[in-house]
């Protein structure tokens, strides 16, 4: 069975499961041991306890030599039935009430993996299940007290609860090593360019005589240091940003860019904007290169057609020479900085093109 890598922040929590399975499971050990007088069918309890024991032991030993193991759906599964079996058989090991039920808090380590890995939605699904067959195994216990529902309700609050905590810690540490790595592979990045790459675009500066040279050297070490930086602070609106990148045309190819806006479109998201004037710059870079045409018109409008009802359609399309769409092949800077950005926020890009017509490269953004 093939698995996926775990990132370090997940070995981590598996790590921490395994110390709260053998917490709750010598605890529920301790329990059984003093409830001994109470014990219906103590082969039964025994047995159970030795199950858990066992998956226990086996998740302790695949967590230094296999821990991807401890991801997946049958393992994970396993120990939510083992779990689901100790609930349901509480009322047959018992004969009445109890200091203690069988299992008490031993299947929230179930809970917690299935929230690491799938999220809160099925971890949550999960502790229903648990909750079921906790109330089940309470009824079952009939010389047990009247309000056996209050003891299973607390098990089932504290499930869910498990659930719920689980799914989404897991999701926010995840989320902050991710941050935490690109803040560091940006440091890198930017201790190699420094006295590369933007010492270079510093030099052109200083002694060029080209003015146009020179204020593409400047654009280029801002852009650069402002990636370098992690700075979103500079990201504006959607037509701001659609005019900064018609104004950036203009002054390096010396063409003329017309920007058209909807009057109700609405601003999309900051990472939408990114990505589609990201992807507009491209456009109108590809046109300044290869179109042979003096004037690009950019036009902007919702998307009547998404399904969120906050679509976002741009059109970028100049009078140059065209081409045959079917004959050339796709650009770099087409497929890597158009199309991926878009394909990155879910959208999509087409490209339509005649001899002699002219190219329109077409976004659409959610």
């Amino acid at each position: 069975m093939s698995t996926r890598p775990l990132a370090q922040t997940d070995r981590s929590l598996f790590q921490a499961i395994a110390v709260v399975r053998w917490l709750t499971w010598g605890w529920a050990a301790i329990g059984l041991a003093i409830s001994t007088e109470h014990l219906a069918h103590g082969g039964s309890g025994y047995g159970l306890m030795a199950l858990a024991l066992a998956f226990t032991v086996l998740a302790t030993v695949l967590l230094p030599t296999n821990p991807e193991r401890l991801a997946t759906v049958p393992l994970i599964v396993t120990e939510l039935a083992i779990g689901a079996l100790m609930l349901l058989g509480d009322g047959w090991v018992y004969l009445d009430s109890r200091p203690q039920s069988l299992p008490w808090a031993w299947p929230s380590a179930g809970l917690i993996a299935c929230g690491i890995v799938f999220g809160r939605r099925w971890a949550v699904v999960a502790a229903i299940g648990l909750s079921i067959a906790s109330f089940v195994g309470e009824g079952l216990n009939e010389g047990g007290t009247s309000n056996w529902g209050v003891s299973a309700s607390s098990k089932a609050g504290l499930y869910i609860l498990t659930a719920l905590v689980a799914g989404y810690v897991a999701r926010r540490l995840r989320e902050a090593e991710l941050e935490i790595s690109a803040a560091r592979a940006r440091e890198e990045v930017a201790v190699q360019l420094h006295d590369g790459v933007l010492q270079t675009l510093a030099v052109v500066q200083r002694r060029s005589d080209d003015p146009e040279l020179v204020a593409l050297a400047h654009d280029q070490d801002r852009d650069l240091r402002d990636f370098l930086a992690g700075s979103t602070s500079a990201q504006p609106g959607l037509t701001a940003s659609l005019r900064a990148a018609a104004a950036l045309y203009e002054r390096r190819h010396d063409g003329r860019a017309e920007v058209v806006i909807a009057d109700d479109i609405a601003e999309p998201a900051a990472d939408v904007i990114a990505a589609v004037a990201g992807a507009v710059g491209e456009a109108l870079a590809n046109a300044g290169k290869h179109s042979g045409g003096d004037k690009v018109v950019v036009y902007a409008e919702p998307d009547e057609d998404a399904a969120s009802g906050t679509g976002l359609f741009v059109s970028i399309k100049d009078n140059g020479v065209g081409f045959d769409v079917e004959t050339v092949e796709e650009s770099i800077g087409m497929r890597d900085s158009i199309k991926a950005r878009i394909d990155a926020i879910g959208g999509r890009v087409e490209v339509a093109s005649r001899p002699g017509r002219g190219t329109e490269v077409r976004l659409w953004a959610p």
